[in-house]
């Protein structure tokens, strides 16, 4: 498996920019209608620390900053796994369970559905 580019230094507005490009660009239909939709609502107002936890989780939103699960990224798990535990269908991996981050894509999956 390739390892990910080393964007040590990356400003905030580009990694900005680039989660709404991945984010987008998934491949999966659903997915991409999430995760873009997250990022439209979402990234803007992100702290530079909740952006790292979207594209890699080096610092979290304060709920696992010494976490054994440093390397782990949202952006690179499987389209059906974000897909599957945003709609709770499936329970996430202890690495993503009970994170802002999942509940807020738990949580716009349930306004998209209430709005439709």
């Amino acid at each position: 498996m390739p390892q990910p580019l080393n964007r040590t230094g990356e400003k905030v507005d580009t990694l900005r920019a680039r989660l709404v490009y991945q984010a987008r660009k998934r491949g999966m239909l659903e997915g991409d209608l999430l995760l873009s939709t997250f990022a439209r609502d979402n990234l803007a107002t992100m702290s530079h620390e909740e952006l790292l936890e979207f594209d890699k989780v080096s610092l979290t939103i304060g709920l696992r900053v010494n976490s054994s699960h440093a390397d782990d990224q949202m952006l690179d798990e499987p389209d059906w796994d974000i897909y599957y535990w945003s709609i709770e269908k499936r329970h996430p991996p202890e690495r993503w369970a009970g994170t802002k981050l999942l509940e807020q894509c738990v949580s716009l999956f349930v306004s998209i559905l209430c709005t439709s």
